[in-house]
């Protein structure tokens, strides 16, 4: 039996069809009713059996601390240091294979990794590393990180090697493919698939300071160096006897691109070292529900500093408060990330501020930003007016715990956790706060709605959602796949 001495609650552990369960209730559930010591069952009762196909690891090795004790004036003890040893406490990861059927024929795709923790037996010191490749060999990533936590002040070191793929399809058009060494061409179809890989070589160093349970500093500096290639893969086709068009050629070239790459207007990718050192304070109290956190606070205070490709400073400010009011939670969010002394505003990638985790309603897991920027043109609105380098927005939810646990959900089950949602969001993107001065100033987008949340057997939180936007006086489905905030 286990009480709290800081609130109303009671733990204790009840042995019944031969297993332990544990119940937790309050001093107000429990019959207050006091007990005549006399009044006791001396009715004989069974004990449990014994198993003998399970080994009992605990009694063995209290019979043989006994032998020792019984016979230790034979027995020598000598007393050695703790040597950490790394072992492999966990393996994780897995593969995947697509199949894509078209137009132009059968395409197949290979996916997977590996994740590895390593940890000496006090858990003190761990290492953990992940391998994972998504396409061809130039999609091979990995990193490897060691933390230290033997004493107070946590730290730890890593090196990484993360490559990021992005890229585009051409409409495909009728050319002249050579064949027979080029003495003659033959009709084909030719779609051509540009791929743009990104590469992220990084080394850093962090240490965690904890101030309390739910309160510490972080601090960490990094380093590394930012690559990229562009590959053309040109894809022929020719329909065959059944009407299908049918691959008979493929060919790859890279495309040279120097030191940048401009996607359009609003980013810039430039090749170079960049390093950066960051402090933050982080707070941390909250109660994880179903599928978001249901009471407490969460908060997040950090300065960053980078040099190198981009060169700026960063003030980001994220507080989320969470009422449980049984059977509701409210929550209440703010947050505001802010770049100043910005080089060059195109050379850092610009928040969106309709994409996951933002102002519902924008954007969503399979929109994609020429929708966006088609439905904001028709209100007048142009795309750049919603996108920038700083941001800041604030939400709101209302959430009512709907199917999971008996003491905690609606409908209680054991096969599906999920969340009904009441929300409001509002947020803006910038560039600069002179922005807001010019004739096109930044774009206040507001939505407000209803939405699920899904815990899909603890792998990812779905959420669906149906949001009015009250500037546009529209209704319109999103799509997430994030957990709640």
């Amino acid at each position: 039996v286990s009480v709290s001495q800081r609130r109303d609650r009671i733990i204790y552990s009840v042995f019944d069809d031969f297993k332990y369960s544990i119940y937790r209730v309050n001093y107000s559930d429990l019959i207050t009713r006091e007990v005549d010591p006399n009044e006791v069952d001396f009715t004989a009762g069974m004990l449990p059996f014994e198993n003998l196909q399970v080994t009992d690891a605990v009694n063995k090795n209290l019979q043989n601390q006994d032998k020792i004790r019984a016979s230790k004036d034979n027995v020598t003890l000598i007393n050695k240091p703790y040597k950490p040893k790394f072992a492999l406490d966990f393996i994780g990861g897995g593969a995947g294979v697509g199949v894509n059927n078209n137009t132009f024929g059968n395409n197949t795709g290979l996916a997977g990794g590996v994740q590895l923790l390593f940890s000496d037996q006090l858990g003190n010191n761990q290492i953990f590393s992940t391998l994972s490749l998504n396409g061809e060999i130039f999609d091979v990533g990995g990193q490897v990180s060691y933390l230290n936590r033997s004493k107070r002040i946590a730290y730890g070191f890593g090196i990484s090697h993360v490559p990021l793929v992005t890229g585009f399809s051409e409409a495909p058009f009728l050319t002249q493919l050579p064949i027979n060494n080029g003495q003659s061409t033959i009709e084909v179809v030719q779609q051509n698939l540009n791929l743009i890989r990104v590469f992220s070589d990084n080394v850093n160093a962090f240490l965690h300071l904890p101030f309390s349970r739910t309160l510490r500093l972080e601090g960490g500096i990094s380093g590394g160096y930012q690559s990229f290639r562009w590959d053309e893969y040109r894809n022929y086709y020719q329909i065959n006897a059944f009407g299908q068009y049918q691959q008979v050629a493929r060919d790859r070239e890279r495309i040279p691109t120097g030191d940048m790459i401009q996607f359009d207007q609003f980013y810039t990718l430039e090749r170079g070292f960049q390093a950066s050192a960051n402090i933050a304070l982080v707070g941390d109290n909250s109660i994880f529900g179903m599928t978001s956190p249901l009471r407490g606070h969460r908060f997040r205070l950090s300065v960053e500093q980078h040099v190198g490709i981009n060169r700026y400073t960063a003030f980001l400010a994220d507080a989320r408060k969470y009422f449980w009011l049984k059977p509701f939670s409210f929550a209440v969010r703010g947050t505001s990330f802010n770049r100043i002394d910005l080089a060059d505003d195109n050379n850092v990638y610009p928040f969106f501020i309709g994409q996951q985790g933002f102002v519902r309603g924008y954007g969503s897991a399979f929109s994609n930003f020429q929708q966006v920027a088609i439905r904001l043109e028709d209100q007048g609105i142009s795309f750049g007016q919603v996108i920038g380098a700083n941001m800041a927005m604030a939400s709101g939810e209302i959430r009512l715990p709907f199917s999971g646990p008996r003491r905690l959900a609606l409908i209680p089950t054991s096969l599906l956790m999920s969340d009904l949602v009441l929300f409001y969001d509002v947020g803006v993107a910038y560039n600069s706060f002179s922005d807001f001065e010019a004739t096109t100033a930044p774009y206040l987008t507001m939505s407000t709605g209803v939405g699920a949340r899904v815990n899909a057997f603890g792998a990812l939180i779905v959420e669906p959602y149906y949001a009015y936007l009250p500037r546009e006086s529209q209704w319109v489905w999103g799509f997430n796949l994030i957990p709640g905030w």
